[in-house]
């Protein structure tokens, strides 16, 4: 089923597969990955773990990025001379 699906999908996308889910998550930290199609049944880490998983960082990612974002924001406020609570 991997074959097929990579083979189908090759020209027109960049397809990147893994076996197993732990290799699917070392991917995952390597690329920005933005569809992941996965089963159920992987050895390992089978796909409802890796959704989890994904899921959870992502969560993390996102907080840290807004987090980032809240700071830079703060920080080109306050170089403009502006005053006040932020």
């Amino acid at each position: 089923m991997l074959s097929f699906v990579s083979s189908c999908m090759k020209e027109d996308y960049q397809v990147y597969t893994a076996t197993d889910g732990a290799a699917a998550m070392e991917l995952l930290q390597r690329e920005q990955i933005d569809l992941i199609i996965s089963d159920v049944m992987m050895p390992g880490i089978d796909g409802f773990e890796l959704c989890r998983q994904v899921k959870n960082n992502i969560s993390k990612k996102l907080h840290y990025e807004f987090q980032s974002r809240v700071r830079y924001d703060a920080l080109g406020i306050s170089a403009t001379g502006m005053t006040g609570d932020l």
